[in-house]
């Protein structure tokens, strides 16, 4: 299937509740992200009804409102968000948007359950919130604080609750995409995980794993990787570097 035209991308972003209007009147400020721009392309060409959606490192709702909407009454969007001034700012939107079909969950999703630390930046850069203590370069931050929080695992949960499939994996963990996708080895070796996009970039680096460690798990798991834009070639170009541009990597099962 091809990507959708901008103007078919707008037009199906701002028939979606004011903050789909949001999203499309964002795809059009000059100076907007090439990767945000096709982020938003992919989620609206491959997100259908009745699909399940996981939303991690849901921050504020943005996306997880999106996904709402493009689920519709038949989907269902887990929404996970470990931090508390995020959390409580998800809960609104959920609640303004009346997205019933939204579930917010309060945890970080991680390799095993218990607890952890959640290092925390002032409320204009908590998007930056980890699990790993580093600095923010680009915005000139560190955390200002720490917050203890309940870690999940994929597998676990999904045991739990009897979610057979996830058709769609959206990992913003801010360094703990390993993490998360070694916590779900069980449905990602069933191939229980439709497709996954995460993020990498410095913050891999900074939590102690590489861009190449995460893309060989995927593999011997019997999923392939792509950049979200460009070649396939920009992937292979990361092996042994130490300064990682920001990318969004999708992968499916090969």
């Amino acid at each position: 299937m091809s990507r959708p035209s901008m103007r078919r991308l707008i037009a199906a972003a701002s028939r979606r509740t004011a903050v789909g209007r949001w999203v499309a009147g964002q795809l059009t400020v000059p100076g907007t992200q090439e990767v945000l721009r096709a982020e938003w392309h992919w989620y609206i060409d491959r997100v259908g009804p009745g699909m399940t959606v996981f939303d991690i490192g849901a921050n504020d709702g943005l996306n997880s409102i999106l996904f709402s909407n493009l689920v519709g009454e038949s989907g269902a969007v887990w929404a996970f968000e470990p931090g508390r001034n995020a959390f409580r700012r998800l809960r609104r939107s959920i609640a303004a948007q009346r997205a019933a079909n939204v579930r917010p969950i309060k945890a970080a999703v991680a390799v095993r359950e218990g607890r952890a630390w959640l290092h925390v930046y002032a409320e204009a850069h908590d998007t930056k919130s980890s699990l790993f203590e580093r600095s923010v370069a680009e915005v000139q931050q560190t955390p200002i604080g720490v917050e203890q929080v309940r870690t999940i695992t994929l597998d676990r949960f999904c045991r739990n609750r009897a979610i057979e499939r996830i058709d769609v994996l959206k990992i913003d963990a801010e360094g703990a995409e390993m993490q998360v996708l070694l916590g779900g080895r069980g449905l990602l070796e069933a191939k229980r995980i439709g497709c996954c996009l995460f993020e990498i970039g410095q913050t891999t680096i900074d939590a102690g794993t590489t861009p190449q460690a995460i893309f060989e798990y995927l593999a011997q798991l019997g999923y392939r990787v792509a950049p979200l834009t460009g070649p396939r070639r920009l992937l292979a170009r990361l092996r042994g570097q130490q300064r990682v541009p920001f990318l969004m990597v999708v992968a499916e099962p090969a």
